[in-house]
């Protein structure tokens, strides 16, 4: 999922998916930090 969004985000970033239960609030998942691959210019 980390990689779906790193097109999307600049090159001087990164994207990181964090899942959390809607009912709980607890931590699901959390994926690795991904850097991003768009383009500043």
């Amino acid at each position: 999922m980390d990689r779906f969004f790193a097109p999307h985000v600049p090159v001087t970033s990164f994207v990181q998916i964090v899942l959390f239960s809607a009912h709980t609030g607890t931590l699901l998942r959390r994926g690795q930090p991904c850097a991003g691959v768009q383009p500043l210019v």
